[in-house]
């Protein structure tokens, strides 16, 4: 009985602490993709494999550029070991904070749903492996702790099984002059 007790106080707990949509909605400051995705950023993260032990960590350069609705995000990753990557995204707004997004190396196109400070996705990412390429699902969450730094979490999976997990910071740099902008 004791037992069935605890499980019931955690299980109470536990959904005390969940925060509601309406709750999100009114953390600031408010992350709008037109605002934070503008101009040079740069990014520092640390990717971990499925027991949470580092694997890796890289630096990116962000340039990010707004024109007629659709944001463009070219980032250059920079790995421990040397390898290179790139991705381009591509957003084009919706609507409400709906966000159609793209990317050179994602399956489809997903949505992007930014709430409050909070930025969320779902996306399926093709990377290489091998001689081939792995297709993993990552379920991304972005928070925007001050108007220039945001904290972002990735989860990967695979078939539903958790496979790595991806912590990063992103800093927007204002002081830059914008690669959008002409001379």
């Amino acid at each position: 009985m004791c037992r069935i007790l605890q499980l019931l106080l955690f299980v109470l707990l536990v959904g005390c602490t969940t925060v509601s949509q309406e709750q999100q909605a009114k953390s600031e400051p408010i992350l709008a993709p037109e605002t934070f995705f503008v101009g040079k950023l740069s990014a520092y993260g640390v990717l971990k494999d499925w027991r949470g032990r580092q694997s890796r960590y890289f630096e990116a350069d962000i340039d990010a550029c707004w024109e007629a609705g659709v944001g463009t995000l070219k980032e250059r990753f920079v790995f421990d070991d040397g390898e290179l990557q790139q991705r381009v995204w591509q957003l084009v707004s919706e609507g409400e904070g709906i966000y159609r997004a793209s990317a050179n190396d994602v399956v489809g196109t997903t949505l992007l749903r930014a709430v409050g400070n909070t930025l969320q996705m779902q996306y399926d990412l093709e990377i290489p492996w091998g001689d081939s390429t792995l297709i993993l699902t990552v379920d991304d969450t972005m928070f925007l702790v001050t108007d220039h730094v945001l904290i972002n979490t990735s989860t990967m999976s695979k078939l539903g099984v958790p496979v790595g997990e991806i912590v990063l910071t992103i800093m927007r740099h204002p002081e830059e002059l914008d690669p959008c902008q002409p001379d």
